[in-house]
């Protein structure tokens, strides 16, 4: 039986683009997407790019999905998308993820042991690898967290396999 009480029950982790959110109006200045896009090299490319997901769609099978989980698990966010677009990312969760109180969660707090949205926070301007970082900031909340973390959602195989490879579970959605 899940324990429904907020302060004891476990928790998921879960993406946030192309997870929740569709990026195809962010991405088509992307497309086709070239790593060594000089572009792409810029910081300033990927702060502009992360700070308009306000324009995202919401997945809605997926968004479903989460708001039935958040019944019976908290929820902490996590995402790639710079620590700057936090409040545009918070109004896109507000204004498209109907969990009851969302509005209310510690989003703005940055500590993996008690925020409910993990952003990146750039050491430099390029992530050399996108998915380790974020199996990086999901293995950061679960060691401050310590146990009660039933499984991660996101749209990466590569994400999936290697939480697996750390014995944690993840779900590939579509």
């Amino acid at each position: 039986m899940i324990d429904t009480d907020v302060t004891g029950r476990k928790y998921i982790t879960c993406d946030l683009d192309l997870t929740l959110c569709d990026t195809a109006i962010r991405d088509a200045e992307l497309e086709p997407f070239n790593p060594d896009n000089p572009a792409t090299a810029d910081p300033a490319f990927w702060e502009n790019y992360h700070c308009r997901c306000g324009s995202d769609a919401p997945i809605a099978r997926n968004v479903r999905l989460l708001v039935d989980l958040a019944r019976h698990y908290d929820v902490v966010l996590v995402s790639n998308r710079s620590s700057s677009a936090r409040g545009a990312t918070i109004d896109w969760l507000v204004a498209n993820v109907p969990i009851p109180g969302l509005a209310g969660w510690p989003l703005q707090d940055t500590d993996p042991a008690t925020s409910h949205l993990i952003l990146h926070t750039p050491t430099t301007g390029r992530m050399a690898d996108p998915v380790q970082e974020k199996v990086h900031k999901i293995v950061q909340v679960v060691a401050a967290r310590a146990a009660d973390h039933a499984f991660h959602i996101d749209d990466q195989d590569p994400v999936i396999q290697r939480l697996a490879a750390r014995g944690l579970t993840g779900v590939r959605v579509a």
